[in-house]
């Protein structure tokens, strides 16, 4: 199973087991602004104090709230 991080500026964390998860929460949380946010995934369960992992992609989210993730690499 896989583990998706998104970090923002002040140390606030999401973590998820889908990339559907994290857009919904992006996109719904009115405490991330819109802006670009790097999203990270692991393969354990995430500790707070470990780093993350492989950057996996980019999450854009958009004035309008919508929110864009693209890929860094496939799969």
């Amino acid at each position: 199973m896989a583990y998706y991080h998104v970090v923002d500026a002040a140390g606030t964390r999401l973590v998820s087991t889908s990339p559907g998860e994290i857009r919904r929460w992006l996109r719904d949380g009115p405490s991330w602004q819109p802006g670009r946010y790097a999203v990270f995934v692991t393969d354990t369960v995430p500790t707070w104090l470990r780093p993350p992992g492989n950057c996996w992609s980019m999450a854009v989210k958009h004035p309008d709230g919508s929110v864009d993730l693209i890929p860094d690499r496939p799969g």
